[in-house]
């Protein structure tokens, strides 16, 4: 069971959505010089959480989920949960 990487998230975006700024169509939001940046970054993030040594700190499996996501998503059920007390690696929060 693996997570989203940073080529699948690109590759979502690649979906025929229909992006407007500034009142011009964007054609690739993926490429165009208003997103490339924020897509790129957010790609790195979707590695970084990919790499096994991070994938316990940075997903977890939903309730009847087949995949990993990110932590992000997750409702905290208890107080531990909230914190982070359990995922937090000595010297780092």
């Amino acid at each position: 069971m693996q997570c989203k990487t940073g080529a699948e998230h690109i590759q979502s975006l690649k979906d025929g959505r229909t992006v407007y700024i500034d009142g011009r169509l964007v054609d690739d939001v993926t490429t165009d010089p208003a997103f490339r940046n924020a897509v790129a970054s957010a790609a790195r993030l979707y590695d970084y959480q990919a790499q096994p040594e991070h994938l316990e700190l940075m997903t977890f499996v939903p309730d009847a989920g087949t995949r990993r996501v990110n932590r992000g998503w997750q409702m905290p059920r208890s107080y531990e949960a909230l914190s982070g007390a359990k995922r937090c690696r000595p010297g780092h929060g």
